[in-house]
């Protein structure tokens, strides 16, 4: 791992491979599903519970599909010389992602 502690492409290889984190991202896409079906049957009575459904289905898919490049290079970028930090491979914007 490099002094400022971002991983290598070798590094977070090997990392998917561990059965810790294939567990992990079978247990993210096992609840999103789960999620899903709740939303499918109305499970979700109001707007609040439909959006924090919706945060938690963001944040679980980006746990089952995150790439080395999609957070190493775009939510990193600051470290890895870029000069503005990135949000989703978005600038980042500090009122609106505080």
């Amino acid at each position: 791992m490099s002094e400022n502690g971002v991983p290598s492409k070798e590094e977070w290889a090997a990392w998917l491979e561990q059965p810790e984190t294939q567990f992990i991202r079978q247990l993210a896409k096992k609840r999103r599903e789960e999620i899903k079906e709740l939303w499918e049957n109305g499970g979700f009575r109001n707007q609040l519970d439909n959006f924090t459904a919706i945060g938690g289905c963001k944040a679980l898919q980006l746990l089952e599909d995150m790439s080395y490049e999609e957070v190493v290079e775009n939510e990193l970028g600051e470290v890895n010389g870029n000069s503005e930090p990135k949000i989703h491979g978005r600038p980042y914007d500090p009122e609106y992602d505080s």
